[in-house]
């Protein structure tokens, strides 16, 4: 069996097949980014409580998981536990960010 396949490895997708990413919006401040946030989680889980946690921090609760928002000098960061990495946002800060 050859040790290398002719597939393409990289997982690329033709650009007819990708989902189109529009150019970034109006940045948003961080209390309004949040708001958004939640309402996406929402529309999945209904259950999701969002509790403010002093200024540049939000929580987000469902069952037992938790996880935290924070505003860390503009950079808008999601980690569900901070030993490990999370997901950020630094460039775009509007409605699109997925």
């Amino acid at each position: 069996m050859p040790a290398h396949d002719d597939y393409d490895t990289r997982g690329a997708r033709p650009a007819s097949v990708r989902t189109p990413i529009p150019p970034p919006g109006r940045c948003l401040d961080f209390d309004a980014w949040c708001r958004l946030r939640t309402a996406e989680l929402r529309r999945y889980l209904s259950a999701v409580a969002a509790t403010m946690n002093g200024r540049g921090r939000v929580t987000w609760r469902y069952g037992d998981q938790e996880v935290t928002a924070h505003n860390d000098r503009g950079c808008y960061r999601i980690q569900l536990d901070p030993r490990f990495g999370g997901v950020q946002d630094h460039t775009r800060r509007d409605a699109c960010t997925p």
